[in-house]
């Protein structure tokens, strides 16, 4: 079954859009995103492998069932007015995860410089 193609104009601000650049660094449901990732880093690190994939998979649920999507484009860079499409749940797990990992090492390198001050 082919991807249902999403306009541009279809996007919501739920909607977590995949890729590179100020389009999905700025878009709301990449803010909200990155928000619950963060609030589930602390969890995150300190979880087992197993439990890390479970986290991933909760965070997309949380995203899904807000009625938020995660969606990529489908011609390159999309900004102005091209076509999208849902990535599907182990895209969506990886890009989760991935965020997470990134988080945490940016995260731990403040907290271990803040700690080195006092």
């Amino acid at each position: 079954m082919p991807a249902l193609i999403i306009y541009h104009s279809q996007i919501t601000e739920r909607d977590v859009l995949c890729g590179r650049g100020g389009l999905t660094n700025h878009h709301e449901g990449n803010r909200r995103f990155r928000s619950v990732v963060a609030s589930h880093q602390g969890e995150y690190r300190t979880a087992r492998k197993h439990d890390k994939a479970d986290i991933a998979r909760r965070i997309v649920a949380l995203i899904r069932d807000q009625g938020g999507r995660f969606l990529k484009s489908v011609q390159g860079k999309a900004a102005g007015g091209g076509h999208w499409v849902e990535i599907g749940d182990k895209k969506a797990r990886e890009k989760t995860s991935q965020a997470l990992r990134e988080g945490l090492d940016v995260r731990h390198s403040r907290f271990t410089k803040t700690n080195d001050k006092e």
